[in-house]
This record gives C-alpha cells, structure tokens and sequence, in this order.
C-alpha cells in the first residue's frame, strides 16, 4: 500500500506535469518514427515540416524557443536522423525562434567536437552546460548566449540593476575553480583529439551487435552510443550508414 501510494505520488500528474504549454513536434529517431518505405531523407522532411505545421498552429508569436540535446540523453541515447538539425534550423530562422541547445550530456568531447552543436550542424542561439564542465566532480554549470541574447539582457539593465536569475550556491568558488582547471586540462591532455581516434573501435563493437535477432538497431556519435531491442516479426534492413556509425532494420509491414 505504501509502495501504491508512493508511486501515485511520484506521478507526473502529481506535479502538475507535462505542462501543456510545451509542445513537442516529431522525435528524430528514424529507426522508430520512420514510415514503411520512407527514407531518412524523406523522414527528416517529414520532421521539418511538421515542426514547422506545429510553430504555424501554436502561432509562430507565442513560441518563445525550440529546446533539443543534440544526442537525446535520457530519452535513449537517440542519434539524431542524418541532416536533421540543418533541415530545422532554416525553420527556426523564419519564425525567428531561439534554439537552446542542451549540452549537458553532449558537450566537452563526447561527441568527438567540443560541443554537440558542432558534430550535428546546429545553429543554435544558446548552449547549456554542466557534468564534464568540471569533469563530473563538482557541480557546476553554465549558459553561454549569442550576442543577440546577450545584448537584450544587458540593455534592460538600465531598467533592473541585476539579471535575477540567481541561486543560493550561483557562483560558488569551489565549482568555479574546478571547472577552470578542467577546461585547463582538456586541451592538455588532447581529450578531443583520443575521443577522435577512440569511435572507429567502439563503433564496430557497437555495430557488430545489429545483425543479432533481438537487436533492431545500432547507432552512435563518437563515444555515445545505444542499440535498441526490436519488435517481433520480419524485419527488413532499412538503413546503413557508415560515416555515422548507423545500421539498423524496420518491421516489415
């Protein structure tokens, strides 16, 4: 009974969420979203454009910013379908939506550049840090924002002395000089350049799994990676793609 009530208690619902003025347009997940016989070209037009029927509906004036990892986390480890973000990004520039790229996960190497928005071509406004930013030790994180951004806070200063955004522990010293000296060491021991030399060897490994009957899919970016279990019944090949470590094979209808 106490179980029963914790987990009612622990239910979305019961904080109120989702807020049902986020909305989320089309997941780029290809291997999952993709329609009997569409390509991950055809895929990827299909999500541009319904995120830019969803901006149209909502009314391109209230949507105040497009948020997206550029590898989906939590959500899987979700390897975006190849060209996704440079077919939204034009999308995002015609209703003049901020894009906050979340590299919480993703930055710092992990997708073999510095930042997710460099290995998947996304032009985002904003970028969002923290984990690696001290290497995990401390906690710390930080927002960097393009000079639009940056300029707009800064002239409503003349009007609101401080940007109140702070925190009890904003600006702690200790996270502070930890992630200095991480970001001192980076460089210095190459970290960038061994992830760049590390994916050929995790991506076979990885994708020596795909032919296996339980696995549908296998698909990585530099040292993130995921294969996902398939779904009985037929499947049949449906995309390879080397320069980006993807094999994968769909239910046949």
């Amino acid at each position: 009974m106490r179980d029963d009530q914790h987990a009612r208690q622990t239910r979305p619902e019961s904080f109120n969420l989702p807020f049902d003025f986020v909305k989320h347009t089309t997941c780029p997940h290809y291997w999952r979203g993709g329609k009997d016989g569409e390509t991950e070209a055809e895929f990827v037009a299909r999500c541009a454009r319904e995120l830019e029927e969803l901006i149209i509906a909502e009314g391109p004036e209230t949507v105040a910013a497009y948020i997206a990892e550029p590898v989906m986390g939590a959500g899987g480890v979700i390897v975006p379908a190849e060209g996704y973000f440079q077919a939204i990004n034009p999308v995002l520039k015609k209703y003049d939506i901020l894009f906050i790229d979340d590299e919480v996960i993703c930055g710092f190497g992990r997708t073999a550049n510095w930042f997710g928005v460099e290995t998947f071509g996304m032009e985002a406004t904003s970028l969002s840090m923290a984990k690696q930013i001290t290497g995990g030790y401390v906690p710390l994180s930080a927002v960097a924002l393009n000079a639009e951004m940056a300029d707009a806070i800064e002239a409503e200063t003349n009007r609101h002395p401080a940007f109140g955004h702070g925190h009890t522990y904003g600006g702690h010293p200790l996270g502070c000089a930890v992630g200095v000296k991480t970001i001192e060491i980076y460089p210095r021991r190459d970290i960038v350049g061994h992830v760049r030399k590390a994916p050929p060897l995790f991506q076979e490994k990885l994708r020596s799994f795909a032919g296996h009957p339980l696995v549908g899919e296998a698909r990585s970016a530099g040292l993130m990676g995921r294969w996902s279990s398939r779904p009985t019944g037929p499947m049949r090949r449906c995309s390879s793609s080397p320069a980006r470590s993807a094999a994968s094979w769909r239910r046949s209808s």
